[in-house]
């Protein structure tokens, strides 16, 4: 019986504004605003449309390793040096991922660094 608008339907469904326009244009529900009002069928079709679809799943706490990969810099003076690089990505709450770089240098070939003659001299 009464009119909806766009923006209070997209924010009672949890969507951005400019989202649902797009879904009401694949709809075929075109030439609509924000400020723009829906019919009771029309948001009933929009309704069963976004039902439908489904939403990603998102589970805090989860971690997931992106990243793992072999890395090699050239720094002036010194030999270029090698580690292994880890990208983990966890996350925090619906909206917030924490990504963390571990990095372990690995000896190139010929040197040793754990346990060596030269540990007292200030190499590394």
């Amino acid at each position: 019986m009464g009119k909806t608008r766009v923006h209070l339907l997209a924010k009672e469904l949890e969507i951005e504004t400019k989202d649902l326009i797009v879904q009401l244009d694949r709809l075929g529900i075109r030439g609509r605003k924000a400020q723009s009002a829906l019919e009771d069928d029309e948001v009933a079709r929009v309704r069963a449309a976004l039902a439908a679809q489904e939403k990603p799943q998102v589970h805090v706490g989860e971690e997931k390793i992106v990243a793992d990969r072999m890395v090699k810099t050239d720094d002036e003076g010194q030999r270029g040096t090698e580690a292994h690089e880890t990208v983990v990505e966890r996350r925090v709450r619906a909206n917030v991922i924490r990504r963390r770089v571990n990095r372990v240098e690995v000896p190139a070939a010929g040197q040793s660094c754990r346990g060596c003659a030269h540990r007292s001299r200030r190499s590394h």
